[in-house]
């Protein structure tokens, strides 16, 4: 059960669906969106990789990027608010990575609502487990997600991830990009529906109210331009792990002009100070 108390601000109803609501924010996102699939597609083409299955459940699969002597693996986690888009749409994370020595990993997650998030959060352990015993696989990780999976990101440092100890030991560090920590405004957002989630649950999945179990550094990152809601959650899960996340290689930031959508360029962009917080970490 959850053991930190967590101050939750009482939120009504529209500002909740106003704060969360990112393609309204965002009335370009369509673009961003097209953008992405575009250098996924592009990504897919021009490097070496091995999709694998690591479940049963039907979108149980990851891609493994292939690069000769790769220094570390990164293990990208995508986000959609647990029931949209694949890890088909993040491929354009990978060059960069890759050009850098380090072979990327982008998980695939069942989504919402033919699934739930604590059954998420079970198929992106076992997506650990599974690269765990690739051969040859690098030994130092680091993960990072983004939005939803910014939520399932700070999970993996939570009790509420069931990671063996030798995988957990491989983890060096991660980023939370744009993450959900607190899912109790979930429960008044529309997309419940999907998520189907009641105060009780909301509570008992959100990885903020936990102490961290994993003691790796983990950056907590939101776009300058993003709602006042996200920029909340980042700095609470800041302020609630100074454990993890004031460590001297993590830390919050807040980059400047960028939005939901345009974060995830400046993470896969090698000149972006975003980039080379999350290479530091190495």
């Amino acid at each position: 059960m959850p053991d930190l108390i967590v101050h939750r601000p009482k939120l009504a109803l529209d500002f909740v669906e106003r704060e969360y609501n990112n393609r309204a924010l965002v009335p370009q996102y369509p673009q961003h969106l097209q953008r992405w699939t575009t250098a996924s597609e592009n990504a897919r083409e021009g490097h070496r990789f091995t999709t694998h299955r690591f479940g049963a459940q039907p979108n149980a699969t990851l891609d493994l990027f292939d690069i000769p002597s790769p220094s570390a693996l990164f293990i990208f986690i995508h986000g959609g608010y647990w029931r949209a888009l694949t890890k088909d749409d993040f491929s354009f994370i990978a060059p960069s990575f890759c050009a850098a020595g380090i072979a990327p990993a982008i998980l695939n997650y069942d989504l919402c609502p033919n699934a739930t998030i604590g059954s998420i959060i079970d198929q992106v352990v076992a997506g650990l487990h599974y690269l765990d015993r690739i051969p040859r696989i690098p030994q130092r990780w680091i993960i990072a997600g983004h939005s939803a999976g910014g939520h399932l990101t700070a999970a993996m440092w939570s009790p509420l991830a069931k990671i063996a100890p030798q995988v957990r030991s491989k983890i060096v560090g991660g980023m939370t990009i744009s993450g959900v920590h607190d899912l109790d405004p979930m429960v008044d957002y529309s997309i419940n529906a999907d998520l189907r989630l009641d105060r009780e649950e909301a509570h008992r999945l959100s990885p903020l109210a936990y102490t961290p179990r994993l003691q790796a550094p983990l950056i907590v990152a939101a776009g300058g331009a993003e709602s006042s809601e996200f920029k909340r959650q980042a700095q609470s899960l800041h302020d609630a792990w100074p454990q993890v996340c004031q460590h001297q290689k993590a830390g919050i930031v807040f980059p400047p002009n960028l939005n939901h959508f345009t974060i995830l360029d400046a993470l896969s962009d090698p000149h972006h100070g975003l980039f080379k917080r999350i290479s530091a970490l190495l």
